[in-house]
Parts: structure tokens; C-alpha cells; sequence
């Protein structure tokens, strides 16, 4: 109703007489609409009505010896009328009209929904080299034809699809799910020692153990048999078992003694872009510091419409800080724990499973470099599967 009543035009009318009840009298029965009657006196009356209607109005006034007054028009002719009398801004909107239609058939924000491992920006990279991106005509995208192409680029995918509605585009993945390796419980193994330690304990699950807690084993050295002998018949197993044993490591490391650092000069530079899609163009740049000797703090300031919809027009500013680099000694303490820190992650990740009891280390002088020393001490699952290999020829077993 209220689009209709903008598309009419309508007139908001003054009707002064001696009874002014009998204009709209004349008005209900000539079957002119009128709303919003409002009494601002016995003598005065005003009300709303179309502008297609203010001919009738009038006449209807008349033959009631009243005044009918227009005191302000609305709708889309009231609005769009002053435009004449300026072309710019009738120029300037309809290409903006044009514009927002126009940009309707386009991609302009894209986003990926369903993956957790494989980034969004390699979903969107490999997109971008199939020619999908900001800028796409959405008319020429063909979902079916880009799963395949897609699937085949990037095998850790198992589903995707696209769906572009509107100015966005939203991508839509599953993410392969990566069988693990199955152990093959046919096979005949022993258990080794992946290393040498002492035996805490062990928990065989299959197999003949052929060590004992509290003994020292080397690494390679047998822990767990799968070959049993039975009323003089010798069988095969998959010995399966978990040796934790303590076991004890060393490394040695050499650092050199001083390291480039970076000194703060005070010199800051801004430059602005703006960003139209996948195009940049530089508005304005100051400082003249070389890109390749200061840190860059990047804020982008994107347009975005009601819900959240981003255009893809965005001022970017980068603030450039200018450094200097000398060579300064190391801190000794903060090396030592560093060194530190990064061997026990490492260790954990060597680890098949266990823990680190006790780590040593210390750093002494060589010259023109620091010698850091670590020994640690962990307890750890040791038993690793070696198959058995058989000799098919002769019926022996290797």
C-alpha cells in the first residue's frame, strides 16, 4: 500500500469553509479516496489524497462553497521532478541505478564454508587459477564443471560445490577422509627395540616375550617373538606388545655468538590504496622507506552493506616502521632456554608415546661459538613390528 501511494503521488490539502464536512461529503459520493482527516477548527479541515485526484478535489471544493489548498506533495513525481532542472544528479543516478543492476551479475565476495584442515585461501587460489573470482560473471560459472576440475587440483577434497547468489558466492567443501593404514593381522612379526633403554614394563598382547622388565636391551635387539613352539610344530604369530623402557639421549648443538637484530630508527611512513576486486591503485604514499628494511601493520577499512554483505572495495593502509640491523651478542640465558624448549618438542614429536623425566643441559664456550650439551632421561613405548620374513622355497623361516 505504502509503495502504491509513493508510485501515485499523493497531496496533503487544506479545505477552509463555512462547512468544510460538506466537500468531503461531495468527495465520498463522486468516490474520491481521502485519509488522515484531521479538524483543525470548525472553519478548517485537512486531509490526504492522490494527486491524479486534485482536479476532482477542486470542483468537489467549489460546489461547496469551500477553498481547497495543496500545502505539499509527496511520491515518486514530487521526488524525481526537481531532477530535471538537474542533469548531473539524474545522469549520476541512473548510472548508479545501471550500476547496482549490473553488479547483480557478478561475484563479488566469495566465502568457504566445510573445511578444517585445507585453508580457505588455497580453496580460493586454486578458484582464482580457474578463472572464479572477484569480477566473475555469475552466468558463466558451472558448478559441475568446476567439482571435477577442482577434485582432481586438490585431492584432499572429497565434495565441493559452489553456489553464487546474488553479488556472493558461497564455497562449499568436505574434506577427504584419510583411511588409516590397517595392520594386517595375518602377518607374522617380532617386537624390537627401536632403541636401547631399560625395560620398565611390558604388556605382550601376542607372541612369546623373549625379554623381562629390568633388563637392558640394544637397539634391534628382540623383545617379542612370533614364532612358538607347540607339541613340536612351530607357529606363526603377529606378536603385538607395548615395552615402555627408560631411555636416556644426548645432543650437542653449536650456536654462533652474536645475531642481527633490528634498532628502530623513529622514521614512519603511511601509504593508502584503494582496493576495487583484485585491483589496487595507490591514492598516496609517504616516508620514501625502503620496503625491504621496515615492518608493515596492514589495516583494511572494506565496505560493507546492511547483512553483513562486504564489497569488494576496501581503502587499505600500510604503516611502514624503518629499522636498522647490527650484529648484538646473544643473551646467554634466553639462548639456553630456547635451545632447550625447541629440543623437548622435538623429542615429544620423536616419541611414540612416554615422557620426558628429566632434561640437563649447559652451554660453554668454543671460541667463536657456544657449545649447548643436553642429556635427557624419558620413559617411552620402545616395541616396534618387524615382519617375519619366510622362505617359501625350503620352508624355512628368516
Amino acid at each position: 500500500m505504502k509503495l502504491l501511494e509513493f508510485l501515485r503521488g499523493t497531496a496533503r490539502v487544506t479545505i477552509t469553509g463555512a462547512y468544510p464536512q460538506s466537500c468531503l461529503n461531495r468527495m465520498a459520493a463522486g468516490q474520491i479516496p481521502f485519509w488522515d482527516v484531521v479538524q483543525r477548527d470548525p472553519l478548517c479541515l485537512e486531509a490526504t489524497v492522490y494527486r491524479s485526484t486534485l482536479p476532482r478535489c477542486g470542483q468537489a471544493a467549489r460546489r461547496s462553497m469551500c477553498q481547497l489548498e495543496v500545502q505539499s506533495l509527496r511520491g515518486a513525481r514530487a521526488v524525481f521532478y526537481g531532477l530535471k532542472r538537474r542533469p548531473v544528479l539524474l545522469a549520476g543516478l541512473v548510472l548508479a541505478v545501471a550500476a547496482a543492476l549490473i553488479s547483480q551479475q557478478y561475484v563479488w565476495t566469495l566465502e568457504v564454508q566445510g573445511n578444517e584442515m585445507v585453508p580457505a585461501e588455497q580453496i580460493l587460489r586454486t578458484l582464482s587459477e580457474l578463472g572464479v573470482g572477484v569480477g566473475t560473471r555469475r552466468s558463466g560459472i558451472d558448478p559441475q564443471r568446476l567439482e571435477n576440475r577442482m577434485l582432481d587440483r586438490m585431492p584432499a577434497l572429497g565434495w565441493f560445490t559452489i553456489n553464487a547468489n546474488s553479488m556472493r558466492a558461497v564455497v562449499l567443501v568436505k574434506e577427504r577422509i584419510v583411511k588409516p593404514e590397517l595392520v594386517n593381522p595375518h602377518q607374522p612379526t617380532n617386537v624390537v627395540a627401536s632403541q636401547a633403554g631399560l625395560i620398565e614394563r611390558m604388556e605382550v598382547y601376542d607372541g612369546q616375550a623373549v625379554a623381562e622388565p629390568g633388563q637392558m636391551v640394544l637397539p634391534g635387539q628382540l623383545l617379542v617373538s612370533g614364532l612358538t613352539t607347540s607339541f613340536r610344530a612351530t607357529l606363526l604369530h603377529h606378536a603385538m606388545a607395548e615395552v615402555y623402557a627408560r631411555t636416556w639421549r644426548t645432543a650437542e648443538v653449536l650456536c654462533a655468538k652474536t645475531c642481527r637484530e633490528k634498532t628502530y630508527t623513529g622514521r614512519t611512513g603511511t601509504t593508502w590504496r584503494l582496493v576495487l576486486g583484485n585491483k589496487f591503485m595507490k591514492i598516496c604514499e609517504n616516508g620514501g622507506i625502503s620496503p625491504d628494511e621496515c615492518d608493515k601493520i596492514m589495516t583494511t577499512y572494506a565496505l560493507t552493506l546492511p547483512g553483513g554483505i562486504r564489497l569488494p572495495i576496501a581503502l587499505e593502509k600500510t604503516v611502514c616502521r624503518a629499522y636498522e640491523t647490527a650484529e648484538q651478542p646473544r643473551d646467554e640465558a634466553q639462548l639456553q632456554q630456547q635451545l632447550a624448549q625447541d629440543y623437548l618438542a622435538a623429542l615429544r614429536r620423536e616419541m611414540e608415546a612416554g615422557q620426558v623425566r628429566a632434561l640437563s643441559h649447559t652451554l660453554k664456550d668454543a671460541g667463536a661459538y657456544w657449545r649447548w650439551s643436553a642429556t635427557c632421561e624419558a620413559t617411552e613405548q620402545i616395541g616396534t613390528l618387524v615382519p617375519i620374513l619366510i622362505d617359501t622355497k625350503d620352508g624355512e623361516h628368516g
